[in-house]
């Protein structure tokens, strides 16, 4: 037994396992939104393809979905707005981080979903990205010790950095 990659907290099997393998069964946009991450964990996209509404899937493209699945190591997923689970409705909106590593280096996909209930079943329409890329801002390089303004300037002169070389080096 292993725990869902959705973080519920849940073993995959009594979790996500059974919207995989019935995506009608989504009781909410919310537990869509998790299978849908947990199929990325698991290199499922057939169920990504099949639980995207049929008007919204002449925008995906399912080579890139399959590459960035596959060279994505899934690391977690945090929601930031589970939208109204509990409260019966035909659209929601989820926002969500979903964590992967990729060579190594912590990534994090920011997104604001967009689900309807039609026919039946809930299902993905559209996503707006709010962020994609590195989990953290990279530092900028720094060579050696940085000199302050206010200390003595490196060339000996005794005089403070700032109006020696220091002076010139905004030119």
């Amino acid at each position: 037994m292993s725990l869902c990659p959705c973080q519920s907290g849940f073993e995959l099997t009594s979790c996500c396992q059974i919207i995989l393998d019935t995506p009608h069964q989504a009781a909410s946009a919310l537990a869509l939104m998790r299978a849908r991450y947990t199929a990325y964990a698991l290199q499922r996209m057939d169920f990504v393809y099949d639980s995207t509404h049929p008007e919204a899937r002449a925008d995906i493209d399912r080579e890139a979905m399959e590459q960035w699945s596959h060279m994505a190591q899934w690391t977690g997923l945090e929601i930031i707005d589970p939208g109204h689970p509990d409260e019966p409705r035909t659209q929601d909106e989820i926002e969500f981080k979903a964590h992967f590593l990729v060579q190594g280096v912590p990534q994090v996909h920011h997104e604001r979903s967009q689900f309807r209930f039609d026919q039946g079943r809930w299902w993905f329409v559209d996503g707006q990205d709010i962020y994609s890329g590195p989990a953290e801002k990279p530092q900028p390089f720094v060579r050696g010790q940085k000199i302050g303004r206010n200390d003595p300037c490196t060339c000996g002169s005794g005089r403070k950095y700032k109006k020696c070389c220091g002076a010139h080096a905004a030119d």
